[in-house]
């Protein structure tokens, strides 16, 4: 057992806290206006544990995390399945896509990631997974109606240790989180760098918002690893950004390259 509870169906969980114990020191999440260190990072994951344990929840209840750009989404997403929950990540800057994802999704409880808050959810019929499940997504949408897709924790680290193993990632990779929290793949950015003892660096909504913005924040951050939808680079480029020098991977998804 871990420290914070049975880890065989937490095993992102456990990946993590691996880390914590060999890099305690290590830089694991940058943002605009905050850097945590791993020891820093598993502390908060601890405090978010206790406000989920509050609630007195079964083991498999399903909560969203819903977060801006600020460094409270890794500890809030770990800290929920540290205390045997399921999360849903939802993006602050998306309120009409929230409030449609709650009402499908059916929560018990919001995790409010940049306020350190929890607050119960007001739905009548509150959803609970089994105990296989990691996290909860909805799919873009650009098909129809965004569709639930329950992911699987076990599923989840096994990408994570192909990808690791693939691009040689190792304490102190730097990858950029340009991802919207809510984008279903959103868990490549989050977990990556966090699996493998590296540097998670989340930009902030302005920059993930505006074309002429996104190349100079990845040279200023000496990103090393980016994933990015084709459509959404070719932006970047024609925006006139200097070059990345950093940049070793640019992982393409989602669309023809």
């Amino acid at each position: 057992d871990s420290a914070m509870g049975p880890v065989a169906l937490r095993p992102v969980l456990d990946r993590v806290e691996r880390m914590v114990s060999r890099y305690p020191n290590h830089t694991a999440v940058v943002t605009a206006t905050d850097r945590l260190d791993y020891r820093q990072l598993w502390r908060h994951t601890g405090q978010w544990r206790q406000r989920c344990a509050t609630l007195g929840l079964p083991s498999g209840s399903l909560v969203a995390v819903l977060s801006g750009s600020g460094a409270g989404l890794p500890a809030a997403f770990l800290g929920a399945r540290a205390a045997g929950l399921v999360p849903l990540l939802l993006d602050g800057a998306q309120p009409s896509r929230v409030a449609t994802a709650l009402a499908a999704a059916r929560p018990v409880a919001v995790l409010r990631a940049d306020e350190g808050e929890v607050e119960p959810a007001d739905v009548a019929d509150p959803r609970t997974l089994s105990a296989a499940a990691g996290y909860l997504v909805f799919s873009s949408g650009s098909q129809g109606k965004p569709k639930a897709i329950v992911g699987q924790a076990a599923g989840l680290l096994h990408f994570l240790d192909w990808e690791i193993a693939t691009l040689g990632a190792a304490p102190g990779t730097r990858v950029a989180m340009l991802t919207s929290p809510a984008f279903d793949v959103v868990f490549r950015d989050l977990l990556l760098p966090l699996c493998s003892g590296g540097e998670l660096h989340i930009a902030d909504q302005a920059v993930r918002t505006t074309s002429a913005a996104v190349l100079p924040w990845l040279a200023e951050h000496r990103i090393e690893v980016l994933h990015a939808v084709p459509s959404l680079s070719a932006r970047w480029i024609e925006a006139g950004s200097p070059s990345v020098d950093s940049l070793r991977h640019t992982l393409f998804a989602g669309e023809p390259l």
